[in-house]
């Protein structure tokens, strides 16, 4: 069975990595894979992925995240939309403008499932048993 994608291009955000003193300008290509395919037939509108509000969400974690790099952030916004929203996967990729003299952007990219979330969520569990 065919799953509808809800697809977000280039979403600028500020996110805080590294030893910055600001955050840094992310462009972000967000991929989500809707929960239901009988919502998907139905097409109500009560029903639909608000795309404003996933970009709202998506920037207020990339705010408030001190990840430091981007792979850590880029799986707290993944797990984030999985626990906010009704989807069955996430896939965000996250670039990073070249620095003054790289000849390159860096881009990372992040996919999270359900299950992938469960076992975040288990090993997080596991490592604060150990603290």
């Amino acid at each position: 069975m065919s799953l509808s994608t809800l697809i977000l291009r280039r979403l600028p955000v500020e996110g805080w990595l590294g030893p910055a003193e600001r955050p840094v300008s992310l462009r972000l290509d967000l991929e989500l894979t809707l929960g239901s395919p009988r919502t998907q037939r139905r097409g109500r509108p009560e029903e639909a992925l608000d795309s404003d509000e996933v970009a709202r969400v998506v920037r207020d974690v990339a705010r408030q995240s001190r990840a430091g790099v981007l792979e850590p952030l880029l799986c707290e916004l993944a797990a984030t939309l999985l626990r906010r929203f009704p989807l069955r996967a996430v896939q965000v990729e996250g670039t990073k403008p070249a620095q003054p003299g790289e000849p390159f952007e860096l881009a990372v990219r992040v996919q999270l499932d359900a299950a992938g979330l469960a076992e975040l969520d288990r090993l997080d569990a596991a490592e604060r048993l150990d603290d």
